[in-house]
């Protein structure tokens, strides 16, 4: 297994050298991410049961051990999510589809290659694409105004739900 994973981050990474990133790639990337998020939401819902089964029981130790568990990993998630609210799928005002990772990641379905992203101090998410174009996300509510740091070009995104 562990050779498996080895195998396939040097592919990845020979691909992402080479600069052209495949379509069926960047589509099983995106189904493996919505896979492991589903994953993860199962895995808290069985928490937060366990964590009230055992604070029925009386268990408070082991119930307090759970839940430090459940805030841990909901702190995680907060971190590494472009909002609060955990959405990773937008609809570029100007065409297309922006993903953001949690690992950094940016892809969008009209670059050739994927880019990356992190949050500033100030909340707002800078963005950068293959083609060495960086881009300002603030989040208003559900949207994303996007401004082009190089020329101010502006368009918005909106969550996929």
């Amino acid at each position: 297994m562990r050779t498996n994973i080895i195998l396939f981050a040097l592919a990845v990474s020979l691909i992402q050298v080479r600069g052209d990133t495949p379509p069926e790639l960047m589509r099983l990337q995106e189904q493996r991410d919505r896979k492991i998020e589903e994953i993860d939401r199962v895995y808290l819902r069985e928490l937060e049961a366990l964590k009230t089964k055992l604070t029925k029981q009386g268990d408070l130790e082991n119930a307090n051990i759970v839940n430090d568990i459940i805030q841990s990993i909901a702190a995680e998630r907060e971190e590494e999510m472009p909002d609060a609210k955990g959405i990773t799928r937008w609809e570029w005002g100007s065409g297309g589809i922006l993903t953001l990772r949690p690992n950094g990641v940016a892809t969008h379905t009209l670059w050739k290659q994927p880019g990356k992203w992190r949050r500033e101090a100030d909340g707002s998410i800078r963005l950068e694409n293959s083609a060495a174009l960086s881009f300002r996300i603030i989040f208003e509510d559900d949207l994303g105004k996007v401004t082009a740091l190089r020329g101010g070009a502006m368009t918005t995104i909106k969550p996929i739900k």
